[in-house]
């Protein structure tokens, strides 16, 4: 056990975060977190392992696999959210289907008739510089500037992607 709390310490130098928190190696039992914190600080200030309960699985941190984050853009795509500098941003429904698209593939440069068929549907007919509008829209609502974007770049004469890219 000795050496396993070796371990978890040279990881949590590593890489910082909760004790107990993703270190493979703090397989040791604790009951609650501050059990286990009290103990890791017991060994680190008289080398003393302190007793330990019945071994127990760490708890896995749970994750929002359906959350997206782009520097201070945050978009929860199962409940439809975006937040700007944390504040909620309220869109439309096309405008979170289009932004909703461009961020699921960053970098990744989208025309106009692609946009369309995404967002619109394949069936849409119109003038094809409606997503010009939206996306105007959008950049205003999330305080991007055309000029200078933060989130939504312009590759002229192709279309629209979000991120930096080549």
């Amino acid at each position: 056990m000795f050496a396993e709390l070796e371990r978890c310490a040279r990881c949590h130098q590593r890489y910082p975060a909760p004790l107990g928190h993703r270190c493979p190696h703090a397989s040791f039992a604790r009951r609650r977190e501050d059990d286990f914190e009290q103990g890791f600080r017991t060994w680190l200030e008289t080398g003393e392992v302190p007793a330990v309960s019945p071994l127990i699985r760490p708890r896995a941190v749970p994750s929002r696999s359906s959350e997206r984050r782009l520097g201070r853009l945050i978009i929860d795509t199962e409940a439809r959210e975006v937040y700007v500098d944390g504040t909620e941003v309220e869109l439309t429904r096309l405008e979170f289907d289009l932004l909703d698209t461009l961020t699921a593939r960053p970098r990744v440069v989208f025309t106009r008739p692609k946009l369309l068929e995404l967002v619109w549907g394949p069936d849409w007919f119109g003038d094809d510089h409606v997503v010009d509008v939206h996306i105007s829209s959008l950049r205003r609502k999330i305080g991007d500037d055309p000029q200078a974007p933060r989130f939504i770049r312009t590759v002229r004469g192709v279309g629209y992607r979000i991120g930096d890219g080549p």
